[in-house]
């Protein structure tokens, strides 16, 4: 319980960083100031952001017509629901399992395609100590 709290608060707390940054950005669009790069935008929206990232998009009405970063933040998005089904349910658990299990039929069947090592005599050495 006490690591899902640590979670939740760590989401929370990369939220409202990430809001406050698009905030910042929204300002220096209005004033015409240098940007934060838009990698920066994403990164911190994939960091655990993204909740942040698309309440500024709907409050701030910033980043929302300019479609390749609005595409790419929805793909954050994505990324993290894979990776949240992958690490927080029975699915992902299960998903790991099978996954292992065929890592392991390949590396016996590799195992067994593979001729064992030749024992003949190795040729002298040409050059080097003892030749």
């Amino acid at each position: 319980m006490t690591l899902l709290l640590a979670f939740l608060g760590y989401i929370v707390f990369a939220s409202l960083f990430t809001f406050l940054v698009f905030a910042v950005d929204k300002r220096r669009a209005i004033r015409g100031d240098w940007r934060i790069p838009e990698r920066t935008l994403l990164w911190l929206s994939f960091w655990g952001g993204s909740p942040g990232a698309k309440a500024a998009q709907a409050l701030l009405r910033h980043k929302t017509r300019k479609q390749p970063f609005a595409r790419r933040l929805n793909q954050v998005i994505a990324i993290q629901g894979v990776i949240g089904v992958l690490a927080f349910t029975p699915a992902g658990a299960h998903l790991h399992d099978a996954g292992t299990t065929v890592v392991q039929r390949f590396q016996e069947e590799l195992a067994t395609a593979l001729p064992e090592p030749s024992r003949e005599k190795s040729l002298p050495r040409r050059f080097g100590p003892g030749s």
